[in-house]
């Protein structure tokens, strides 16, 4: 029979050989799970890139720090016709163009922008626009000129805007 310290020494022995197996294995699952995380957490980014790039897009940083912290996009006269749903994460801009365009859908992305302050959605095909453009605390211009509103949330109405041709009734 072994003596109680040889048995643990013995145990000791075995665990560590048994660490050293696990312990890679562990390792490189936690390393692949922070390579899945990074790429999920930055995905958008990537996806931004090809969007711009599939439109001729150069105004939008291929820096993710510079794209990180833009506070102003001019994305007029570029003939679109959507909005990715990736520029909600650009929550630094504080300025957004999306004048002469041929967007007929309100970009809902933008609700996510709470650091906006002025909005250009002028000349577009819009109808519509969504009384959540109110929780943009700090919106105080937009310009919705030349599209075809049916009605504007009333929190808008004490916003400096401009009026002209803006509802159609």
């Amino acid at each position: 029979m072994l003596a109680e310290d040889e048995d643990i020494s013995i145990r000791n022995d075995s665990i560590n050989k048994l660490k050293k197996k696990i312990a890679p294995s562990i390792i490189e699952i936690t390393n692949e799970n922070k390579y899945y995380e990074t790429v999920e957490k930055y995905s958008w980014i990537y996806e931004l890139w090809r969007w711009a790039d599939k439109h001729n897009i150069e105004c939008i940083p291929r820096n993710k720090n510079k794209l990180e912290s833009l506070e102003e996009l001019d994305l007029s006269n570029l003939e679109l016709a959507d909005i990715p749903e990736e520029l909600m994460w650009l929550t630094n801009l504080k300025k957004i163009s999306f004048s002469n365009n041929c967007l007929s859908e309100f970009p809902y992305c933008i609700l996510n922008l709470e650091n906006l302050e002025i909005l250009d959605l002028s000349q577009n095909n819009l109808t519509e626009i969504p009384d959540d453009i109110c929780y943009l605390e700090k919106l105080y211009s937009i310009n919705l000129n030349e599209n075809h509103f049916k009605k504007i949330p009333d929190c808008l109405k004490n916003k400096i805007f401009y009026q002209h041709d803006m509802c159609s009734e």
